[in-house]
């Protein structure tokens, strides 16, 4: 099969300039957080899973 089309060069394009945001974070470092169906769980630093009716009581909990 014969390319009929040119292929691009990655390499040439021109360079791609990263942009940095600063996030707030909600929950304090070494904390997670994870949608998991339906429930909202938080898992502390000790590696302990606590599972929450809403992120608001999550966010409550890890940061009180």
């Amino acid at each position: 099969m014969k390319d009929d089309y040119d292929k691009k060069d990655i390499r040439k394009s021109p360079e791609t300039k990263v942009v940095k945001t600063k996030v707030k974070a909600d929950f304090p470092s070494g904390w997670g957080y994870h949608l998991k169906r339906g429930s909202h769980c938080l898992i502390t630093p000790e590696g302990k899973q606590i599972k929450f009716a809403s992120k608001e009581e999550a966010m409550g909990y890890a940061n009180g």
